[in-house]
């Protein structure tokens, strides 16, 4: 693994300790530093300011939940909900931060993007202005739903709050 991926997960992992400690508002870039162990400079040179690692942290959790989903026997979803259940925490504090590339549109993103992909690859084609309409507000309900699950006091587990949120997915999308 080369320097330039140690130091940006080193950040990473340092950054996402201190959002388990403190708001991301209040989150410097010299407590980032300072946690890490690196200078302002070595900072910058990976990342342009907070928000910039903010947004690289999310689409590293991002990836690290699809990873998951992936490896698991079961469903990607059951694997998504099972990923932001044991991280429960981490997600509730990162969702506090609404600002640009926020965890909310970017897994509404990420979630939009995969469906949609996956719908074309099932069907072969391009898909109708329809369909994509579909998969766009079932998208936005069940990344809602999740995230107001996790956030929540629901007393629902993995296996019922996956199974409803499938039951809201249009049959062509992935379950």
């Amino acid at each position: 693994m080369s320097t330039s991926i140690i130091t940006r997960r080193a950040i990473q992992q340092a950054f996402e300790t201190l959002v388990l400690r403190q708001d991301l508002a209040t989150i410097t870039v010299s407590d980032i530093c300072a946690e890490t162990g690196i200078s302002r400079n070595t900072f910058y040179r990976y990342f342009h300011d907070k928000y910039e690692l903010a947004t690289w942290s999310l689409e590293q959790l991002i990836d690290r939940i699809l990873l998951e989903g992936q490896d698991l026997s079961h469903s990607l979803l059951d694997g998504v909900v099972s990923y932001l259940s044991q991280n429960r925490e981490f997600v509730r504090r990162v969702l506090r931060y609404t600002g640009q590339n926020s965890l909310r549109e970017v897994l509404l993103e990420r979630t939009r993007t995969l469906c949609l992909e996956h719908a074309a690859n099932m069907r072969g084609q391009l898909l109708s202005q329809e369909d994509e309409l579909a998969i766009e507000y079932a998208s936005s309900g069940c990344v809602s739903m999740l995230l107001q699950w996790v956030t929540g006091d629901y007393d629902l587990s993995i296996a019922e709050i996956s199974s409803l949120i499938e039951r809201c997915y249009p049959s062509f999308l992935p379950k």
